[in-house]
């Protein structure tokens, strides 16, 4: 997901779409244990697309305590 998308999202949206893809994570590798990951890949771009969305909402977080 581009950053661009992400800043477009409500703060809602963004925490829904980490615990999304927190869970996705944790069946991934869950289903790993047993047998092959069929796109390990993928496990990667979550957790990259997880550091965007909480990096977004930091950002927000920050700005406004400073606009107090």
């Amino acid at each position: 997901m581009k950053i661009t998308e992400l800043r477009a999202m409500q703060d809602e949206d963004l925490v829904q779409q980490v615990d999304k893809l927190r869970r996705e994570i944790f069946n991934m590798r869950f289903k790993g244990a047993v047998e092959n990951i069929p796109q390990p890949h993928r496990l990667r771009e979550m957790k990259h697309d997880i550091a965007r969305s909480l990096t977004v909402l930091g950002e927000r977080q920050k700005n406004k305590g400073a606009g107090k």
